[in-house]
């Protein structure tokens, strides 16, 4: 709610969520951590969503020329993995992957460095 909040305020300001990312306090719940930055650019972003609407609202932004410019995930108790995400408008060409097992990760990493590409961003969780 305090995040929420915040977000809300600085927003109207004219700022615009920079870097994001959350943890979860035992017997506390979720905390987040973010930096904002003033900008009239529009940068979509989500917190604390699950697995199918982030899926879901990353296909319809990706669709509309938005690719992910920051990713986080974390698992609240009993409820499972979530994410947070920040998107911005660009036509450059970058492949993401969220949820993935370390095989699969590093399968898919080699391939993409093979192809050229290089890792800038990663976040790992425990299920």
């Amino acid at each position: 709610a305090d995040f929420d909040k915040r977000q809300a305020e600085l927003q109207s300001q004219g700022y615009r969520l920079e870097e994001l990312n959350a943890f979860v306090l035992p017997g506390q719940g979720e905390r987040f951590n973010a930096i904002w930055r003033k900008s009239t650019e529009e940068r979509p972003a989500v917190w604390g969503w699950a697995r199918a609407d982030f899926d879901k609202r990353q296909a319809e932004l990706q669709s509309q020329g938005y690719r992910l410019e920051e990713l986080n995930a974390f698992v609240l108790p009993g409820q499972g993995e979530r994410f947070n995400a920040i998107w911005r408008k660009s036509t450059e060409e970058r492949p993401a992957v969220w949820g993935w097992a370390r095989a699969d990760f590093d399968k898919r990493q080699a391939e993409l460095q093979s192809q050229g590409y290089r890792l800038e961003v990663l976040n790992a969780f425990v299920l």
